[in-house]
């Protein structure tokens, strides 16, 4: 990396994100509404504590704490990132759409793909039953299982799973940016972290996803039961290597970190595809990143407030297949940084701890 690492992150002038009209996730149960009521109780009185989250959020475009029912945490769903809708969104009808973890799948019907997503965040209410073999599911920070059917072919190294941030981020100390980069190469190495316009971290689908479930499908066919958690791995009918034996998971990550294996596959309309995804290291809730044992660093402020994501789009014609995000009231305190508010690497950084 050398002396020129500190080059490495650009950071952008501060995008203002427009205002977007919301929408509600719907019908709630009884104890729906009264675990969001006493969030909103929670919401109201920390933010009067915290100025700078709630101006913030008005800045942003989000809803006060009376819609987040679900905090510190609000998900919300669009049809791809608003700075690619640019500031005619509102009027060209886009809407910003909140939804909720834990509780059913949320439908995706995209130009690219038709189906549900059911996502699953720790230490959010309303706790969820969780099912036997618990143990590994109470590791996880989040986790998330897609189910549905493509629209059209879309090749697998062009299907990229990640985050982008595209207005920067912060450029943090060198001991925080090595230590970073370092962890996520080393637990993701099929990662594409890019820096040259705002910043990126996206990984082919078909690489990420932790288990991969496909089967034949027809239109007039009942979609099953959506998992939330423990999908099987079935490939089979991705034929060849696939079809020869059943494959583990394992299998299909050797075989697919072959770029001619990668490029020579396609996911194909006509098959019911469930993928889940889950990471272990970062809280949706606040945005501390444990790196395992006892340490952990706090990446709110090099996010600069902006939130993790669950996009899903065909890199080669920037077709978003879902786009959600994960928002955290004790994050978006950052927001308003500018870059003139610069991190010193000889500064302490109270955001790590041990």
């Amino acid at each position: 990396e050398g002396d020129d690492d500190g080059d490495a992150i650009k950071v952008l002038e501060t995008f203002r994100i427009p205002e977007y009209a919301l929408e509600d996730a719907g019908d709630e149960t009884d104890s729906s509404k009264e675990e969001g009521a006493q969030c909103c109780v929670n919401a109201v009185g920390e933010w009067r504590a915290n100025g700078a989250a709630e101006s913030n959020a008005a800045d942003i475009g989000l809803p006060g704490p009376e819609a987040w029912t679900q905090y510190p945490l609000l998900v919300t769903q669009s049809s791809q990132p608003r700075e690619l809708g640019g500031a005619d969104a509102k009027a060209n009808g886009e809407r910003l759409k909140i939804v909720r973890a834990n509780e059913e799948p949320v439908r995706i019907d995209s130009d690219l793909f038709h189906g549900a997503v059911f996502m699953y965040v720790k230490d959010v209410q309303p706790a969820i039953e969780l099912p036997q073999l618990s143990r590994e599911i109470q590791k996880r920070k989040s986790s998330v299982v897609l189910k549905g059917s493509f629209k059209r072919r879309v090749r697998f190294s062009d299907l990229l799973i990640g985050h982008e941030f595209l207005d920067g981020v912060w450029e943090p100390p060198r001991w925080q940016r090595r230590l970073i980069l370092g962890f996520m190469k080393r637990v993701f190495p099929h990662l594409q972290i890019s820096f040259d316009v705002g910043a990126s971290v996206l990984a082919p689908v078909i690489l990420d996803c932790k288990m991969l479930s496909v089967a034949e499908c027809c239109p007039t066919q009942a979609t099953a039961e959506h998992e939330k958690f423990f999908v099987g791995e079935n490939t089979k009918h991705l034929g060849g290597y696939f079809a020869s034996k059943q494959r583990s998971a394992s299998d299909r990550l050797r075989y697919f970190k072959s770029r001619a294996n990668l490029e020579s596959h396609y996911f194909e309309p006509g098959f019911e595809y469930t993928f889940e995804f889950y990471q272990h290291n970062l809280s949706f809730t606040d945005y501390t990143l444990h790196f395992g044992g006892f340490f952990s660093l706090n990446v709110g402020r090099i996010l600069r407030g902006r939130p993790a994501q669950f996009l899903i789009k065909d890199a080669a014609t920037q077709d978003y297949l879902c786009y959600f995000q994960f928002w955290s009231a004790r994050a978006i305190q950052f927001w308003a940084q500018t870059k003139t508010d610069d991190i010193s690497e000889d500064t302490e950084d109270s955001t790590a701890s041990t």
